[in-house]
């Protein structure tokens, strides 16, 4: 894994525009601390620079900008091609004399050879890349069908034409080109409050586009042309099939795939939470090999979030060595400083700041890690598929004016004493449930009843602020916009499975790239550690694509055919173990350890936000949350992660 990066300009490139480039490659020296390089053709105005993480090829002569042997192409290329061994003896086959055994010469040979658009259909892997055509004096940008690995691309001067266009890996080597503006997008911003991220094209700054998964950007002298390239359906097989024969065809691709992600001339290991997804590729893993395997997850004192016991128990079952990471406030005070500058486009999971301590801890003995992303939103793993279905065939039919009624009367509730009910009830049945999840259940509940419409009910089930909330926090008139993808959510009857497909295909296409993978690439990244994702292999999510939506689910829970893959392994006892997610508990480290730094950073006179949010607002969120009156601590995180990045990305520029 590494980060890429460079710029067009029309004019030429002068001496500035290598110090630049090089400004551009210390930024990202975090994803590549094994090498970097800059190529540069002052004539036609192109520069590649590349910061690298060696893991396939170790040797100098994989080493990036890479120049093919005739001068055609040059390629700063970020991610793995699994399949790059069966390519590189096709592509032997038509004359071509490779150099090095590296996915990358394999990935600039197919561009070369088979032209840009073929060789993406041909690709299987992760990837982010630039490939510059010296005959075509054309540019390429491409990023993989999922959107695993990130591209950032945007105009200096303002967006006009004839000036420099800059891409990388992440936003910060941008902001090196000194003409490149730092201005916030009024959009982008109403979309991160309602979110905690910016979806694709858009990104937090005006002038700068994360090209979306799937895409490519041709930049010619004749113009500029965006292109999709993949589809998750167009693989689907019409006749479908019966589910016994998709769950074969199903447990011989994920093995594929996790095997594929195997190959590696470094030490790689595994995220095992005890969790389905990470049992189901971690197992598939010890079937891969017989040999010593490491895995690694995190432990918190508070035992309603604690994962480790069951991560143990799994670790033993499959025979594996395993680590144990214990987080507690004192490591998010000390992260909060340094998370603006790993994510330099804000986000506001909870779940990336354990993720970055994660990966620092498992860098320590290896450079590959294995995990399990992405299964909850090709299997319907989430539970706010399901509850959001009965929403609308039930209450979500009640009129509007009874919704908002009984959403007042259950926001006058004290917000302990549904928790409380909650949990007795659960323990009783002999299915206890983390009780310090549900207050920000109960929160989104009230909330719910006071939406119109699935878009804003599913954004209210999502989100953080609601449309309307974010429009009286930035001080709008009216109501702010969702984004334009959420306008397929009007589609299919209440009730139906149109619904929650509408709502897995959404989270396909936004969340999971931009939330999920973003969170994961640059947790990991930070760390010089590079984590595959196995269940993303493009032909998994094809064929996910083919079980019908009653398919995925056993009652009320998802995810039904991976549930009975894992029936299959040493780890069966604890398939159904109840759902815990990877999170923290930030509604109790507010109200107590973390107390004084909410009311340090929020309430503060001179706060960053001031002139951006209502300081009222914002003073009733964090009393509100304090007195214990309310449960505000997602709300209260993101405040505080964007106060944290415009503090070291608007007031520095």
């Amino acid at each position: 894994m590494c980060g890429i990066g460079g710029l067009l300009s029309p004019g030429g490139l002068g001496p500035h525009h290598h110090d630049i480039l090089g400004s551009m490659t210390l930024s990202l020296a975090h994803r590549g601390p094994d090498g970097s390089g800059v190529w540069m053709d002052e004539g036609m105005g192109i520069g590649l620079c590349h910061t690298r993480l060696a893991v396939i090829d170790l040797s100098s002569r994989a080493s990036q900008p890479m120049t093919s042997p005739d001068g055609r192409g040059v390629l700063s290329y970020n991610g793995e091609v699994y399949n790059y061994r069966e390519l590189k003896s096709e592509l032997g086959k038509t004359g071509w004399r490779f150099v090095s055994d590296s996915d990358t010469e394999v990935v600039l040979a197919a561009c070369l050879t088979w032209g840009v658009p073929q060789a993406l259909g041909r690709l299987v892997g992760m990837f982010a890349f630039a490939l510059w055509h010296t005959r075509e004096r054309t540019l390429y940008l491409a990023r993989d069908r999922i959107g695993i690995k990130p591209l950032y691309y945007g105009r200096t001067g303002g967006g006009r034409a004839g000036e420099d266009l800059v891409f990388a890996s992440e936003l910060k080597a941008l902001c090196e080109h000194p003409g490149f503006s730092r201005t916030v997008d009024p959009r982008s911003l109403e979309q991160y409050f309602m979110l905690q991220y910016v979806p694709a094209p858009g990104s937090i700054y005006r002038d700068a586009k994360k090209l979306p998964p799937g895409h490519y950007l041709r930049l010619a002298p004749e113009g500029e042309r965006l292109t999709r390239y993949w589809k998750p359906d167009e693989m689907i097989d019409p006749a479908g099939g019966r589910p016994e024969d998709l769950d074969e065809r199903l447990a011989d691709m994920i093995d594929e795939a996790i095997s594929a992600r195997m190959v590696s001339d470094v030490p790689l290991g595994t995220f095992l939470s005890g969790g389905l997804d990470s049992c189901l590729v971690t197992a598939g893993m010890r079937r891969a090999v017989s040999g010593p395997l490491s895995s690694y997850t995190v432990s918190y004192r508070e035992e309603e979030f604690d994962e480790s016991p069951w991560a143990m128990q799994a670790a033993r079952q499959l025979d594996v060595r395993h680590h144990l990471l214990e987080v507690d406030s004192r490591d998010l005070q000390a992260e909060m400083h340094h998370m603006p500058w790993i994510f330099d486009e804000p986000m506001s999971d909870p779940s990336a700041l354990p993720l970055v301590l994660l990966s620092r801890f498992a860098r320590k003995e290896v450079t590959v890690i294995l995990s399990g992303d992405g299964a909850d939103e090709l299997f319907g793993g989430y539970d706010r598929y399901r509850f959001l279905e009965r929403y609308w065939a039930g209450a979500g039919r009640l009129p509007a004016p009874f919704r908002r009624a009984l959403s007042a009367l259950l926001g006058s509730i004290p917000p302990g004493l549904p928790g409380t009910a909650y949990g007795r009830f659960f323990a009783a049945m002999g299915r206890p449930r983390p009780v310090e999840n549900f207050p920000g259940k109960w929160e989104k509940l009230i909330r719910l009843l006071q939406q119109e419409g699935r878009a804003e009910e599913y954004q209210s089930s999502i989100g953080i602020f609601s449309a309307k909330e974010t429009a009286r926090l930035l001080g709008r008139e009216g109501e702010v916009k969702l984004p334009g993808s959420f306008e397929e959510l009007a589609s299919g009857a209440p009730g139906d499975s149109g619904g929650i497909k509408a709502m897995m295909d959404l989270d396909l296409r936004t969340f999971l790239p931009e939330d999920v993978l973003a969170k994961v690439d640059r947790a990991s990244m930070a760390a010089g550690l590079e984590v595959r994702v196995p269940l993303l292999d493009h032909r998994v999510v094809s064929l996910s694509r083919q079980y019908p939506v009653s398919g995925l689910f056993e009652g009320r829970r998802g995810k039904a055919p991976l549930r009975r893959l894992a029936r299959q392994t040493p780890t069966s006892d604890l398939v159904d173990r109840p759902k815990m997610g990877f999170t923290l508990p930030l509604d109790r480290w507010f109200r107590k350890e973390l107390r004084d730094t909410i009311q340090d950073r929020l309430l503060s006179p001179g706060s960053v936000l001031e002139g951006t949010v209502d300081p009222g607002i914002v003073r009733k969120l964090v009393q509100g949350h304090l007195s214990g009156r309310g449960n505000y601590h997602e709300k209260l995180y993101n405040l505080m992660i964007l106060d944290g990045w415009m503090d070291r990305w608007t007031r520095a520029a």
